[in-house]
């Protein structure tokens, strides 16, 4: 089983099933493309170092490089079981918060998660601190996803369905024509389309120390994760039998 981090946004997404995809940049490999001539170097699926691999092809489409570096490097594969990891706390029995560590006597007790609109106002209520997402442990995640397909491809190819299908839904001229009634003359479809949406997620997600090489304007090489939320008791047998 394997975590994956979602922002609270997209947890929602997820719950209203308007999210079944994911993009991650591509960390432990880079590739390097001149005149068709395909090089990649990094760290395999099983963290071995490959220099100037060229994947026993010099000239290839991009199908080929998705389906060779899905085979070689991607560090998740169809049929991987992920947790959630999201913002969270949690509070002892009178419902305050339970400071410094996680009580480990008690794991998995008064676990409430951001994502959970009436935790939001409770958390709000005694003016509590949410606990990052990096530091969710894996025995109190209460959401739980499986890879249904997995790809590579550069991040400016997403199109206005693939948006969409990352919980980006955009806004539509057709649901505003009050709030924006000189458009109409334009013929304007989209107020936001989904890829400017996806943009402006996609950068918040990005330190400015590695927006050159992971922003959206670098075009950095993305997996491409599809998922299908299941519940934590298929999750944990699901990963018992694996």
């Amino acid at each position: 089983m394997k975590p994956i981090l979602f922002n609270t946004e997209m947890v929602r997404a997820i719950m209203n099933k308007d999210k079944d995809t994911t993009r991650r940049n591509i960390k432990n490999a880079e590739i390097l493309i001149h005149d068709n001539y395909v090089n990649i170097y990094g760290l395999d699926r099983s963290g071995n170092r490959r220099e100037n691999d060229v994947c026993g092809f010099p000239y290839t489409t991009q199908e080929k490089i998705s389906e060779y570096m899905c085979k070689v490097y991607a560090p998740y594969k169809v049929g991987d079981i992920l947790y959630v990891r999201e913002t969270w706390l949690q509070l002892d029995d009178d419902y305050k918060v339970v400071s410094g560590k996680l009580d480990k006597d008690n794991m998995g007790k008064n676990i409430i998660f951001k994502a959970d609109k009436e935790s939001e106002k409770r958390v709000a209520e005694i003016k509590a601190k949410w606990r990052p997402s990096i530091h969710m442990p894996q025995k109190v995640a209460k959401r739980f996803s499986r890879v249904t397909s997995i790809k590579c491809e550069r991040l400016l190819e997403i199109t206005e369905e693939k948006a969409i299908a990352e919980g980006c839904p955009g806004v539509k001229f057709d649901n505003n024509e009050k709030k924006y009634p000189d458009i109409n003359c334009f013929n304007v479809r989209w107020i936001i389309p989904p890829q400017s949406q996806f943009l402006e997620l996609w950068n918040s997600t990005i330190s400015k120390a590695d927006y050159d090489r992971y922003g959206w304007e670098a075009n950095p090489w993305v997996w491409v994760l599809g998922f299908e939320p299941i519940s934590k008791e298929e999750a944990y047998n699901l990963d018992k039998a694996a």
